[in-house]
């Protein structure tokens, strides 16, 4: 019976060009084939394969973002096809849908050759993805071990590799746990607490410091001395340097490493151990997957219209304030800052679908002020619809967090829709958040983007142009952990046009 069950799967399998599941899990990446990758890196990693254990990490990542892109894809190449006076599918089309399903590991590697050389990118990946897709119900998420692999960019890429192992102490092995728990119970607050000052801003404040435990132990107890790898590059001066201080120290203690062990060890002489939370006050952007970035940065470098090539006009913006017209404090608190900007909007009604996608695809700069994402005005579906050339700010509770969808394998968010949509960079909140605090957040970072300085001494008193690390330094504007920690970047860095700069 086992034989002829063997038979009848190399049949299936030399039908579709494959020769073991594993070549199958490479032509079919999805969530499903997770734990095949991971094995299998597993096993290039006991043999100091970190190419092949990096290109089979990589595709464990956001594989039903790559599938509905391609269907995107797919569709307009259909319609081009269909269209009598279109020509031939253009050169850029054909690039975007090889870069999004590559597969072998040198066209992996040749994604990472695209990217501009002062980028770094981190790819970390869960040693229980597979299992994470699909969690048993009633089952407390444990503290995985990570695959971090930290990449220098450019035409000869590096790639530095490090296993970091599951936490052992009690205190730690429930950080995912306890992050969702604060979460949770940040949610309620408002309803639990109703009428109860007191009792509400001494929960607020128990919070707000079991967060900051959180990040600690993420640093401290987890990541430990490996948070050096995920951190940038060091000036190219301080790299010379670098590699010479350590050529000397092998050459003294008569010492040999192989590359990834000098990579390694030159990552925590760059460590700047006075902080505990390294990414602080740096840019940093999220990205679902490698592809994806690639694909992204890929379509906007080629485009000379696009806002990553020609930067951020601040005068062309559009906003929508509270829509619901439910918010009347933030109305009070952010409508003389719009009045300021000369932007068109609207405040106290809601949008139609033609002015979200007016705003999107013509603006430079769109910012919603509302509950939640938007998506009750523009749907994900219908935003992936959209070519979107704005840089979205999304200042609504849990506004680009992803979130299971039942039994369906991968979280899925708004923030993915507008990836999709070619959509250069999405701010917003990954968790519940004050509505003052994030007011004042909203008022400064449009104050700086449109150029205009902060007060005297903050760090936003000469605010910088790259986006993302003023993202970071208009943290400090919050006066709660729990929004400084919400607020996050995804897509890729793009800078403003500024006047003064």
């Amino acid at each position: 019976m086992a034989d002829r069950g063997e038979i009848l799967t190399n049949k299936i399998l030399s039908k579709i060009g494959a020769s073991s599941i594993t070549d199958l899990a490479e032509l079919l990446p999805s969530p499903h084939t997770t734990d095949i990758y991971i094995k299998t890196a597993e096993e290039d990693l006991k043999v100091n394969n970190i190419e092949d254990a990096f290109h089979k990490l990589s595709l464990t990542h956001a594989t039903l973002l790559h599938q509905c892109m391609l269907q995107r894809l797919h569709k307009t190449s259909h319609k081009r096809s269909n269209d009598p006076a279109s020509e031939s599918e253009p050169d850029t089309l054909a690039s975007e849908k090889v870069t999004l399903s590559a597969v072998d590991k040198d066209e992996t590697l040749k994604l990472l050759q695209k990217l501009p050389s002062d980028w770094t990118v981190v790819q970390i990946t869960s040693s229980t993805m597979g299992e994470a897709n699909l969690p048993r119900i009633g089952c407390n998420p444990s503290t995985p071990g990570l695959y971090i692999a930290r990449c220098s960019c450019g035409p000869s890429p590096t790639i530095t590799f490090q296993t970091v192992s599951t936490p052992q102490k009690d205190g730690v092995r429930g950080i995912v746990q306890e992050v969702e728990i604060i979460k949770e119970e940040n949610k309620i607050i408002n309803k639990d607490y109703r009428g109860q000052h007191e009792k509400y801003w001494k929960k607020r404040e128990e919070l707000d410091n079991r967060m900051k435990c959180v990040v600690r132990s993420m640093a401290v107890a987890w990541l430990q001395h490996w948070s050096c790898l995920l951190i940038g590059g060091l000036h190219p001066r301080e790299q010379k340097l670098l590699e010479e201080v350590t050529s000397r120290i092998l050459s003294t203690c008569k010492m040999s490493m192989s590359s990834n062990q000098i990579q390694l060890f030159q990552s925590i002489a760059a460590l700047p151990w006075e902080m505990v939370w390294v990414l602080r006050d740096r840019a940093v952007t999220r990205m679902p997957s490698l592809r994806m970035l690639a694909f992204l940065y890929e379509h906007h470098a080629s485009c000379t219209s696009s806002i990553l090539v020609q930067g951020v006009n601040p005068s062309k913006g559009f906003y929508v304030l509270d829509p619901e017209s439910n918010l009347p404090r933030t109305r009070a608190r952010l409508k003389n800052c719009f009045a300021e900007s000369g932007w068109p909007g609207i405040t106290a009604k809601a949008p139609t679908h033609e002015q979200f996608k007016d705003a999107l695809t013509n603006q430079d700069l769109f910012v919603y002020v509302g509950h939640g994402s938007g998506s009750q005005y523009m749907p994900g579906e219908i935003v992936e619809g959209v070519e979107c050339r704005a840089v979205v700010f999304l200042y609504g509770c849990s506004s680009v967090r992803l979130a299971s969808r039942g039994r369906i394998p991968e979280p899925w968010g708004v923030v993915l829709s507008y990836l999709v949509a070619y959509c250069p960079c999405v701010i917003g909140m990954l968790w519940e958040v004050t509505d003052k605090d994030t007011d004042n957040l909203t008022q400064e970072m449009l104050n700086a983007v449109q150029g205009k300085s902060g007060k005297a001494g903050s760090p936003l008193e000469n605010p910088p142009a790259d986006l993302a690390l003023l993202v970071a330094q208009a943290r400090s504007v919050c006066n709660w952990y729990l929004t400084k920690a919400a607020v996050c970047v995804y897509g890729l860095p793009v800078h403003i046009l500024n006047n003064n700069l």
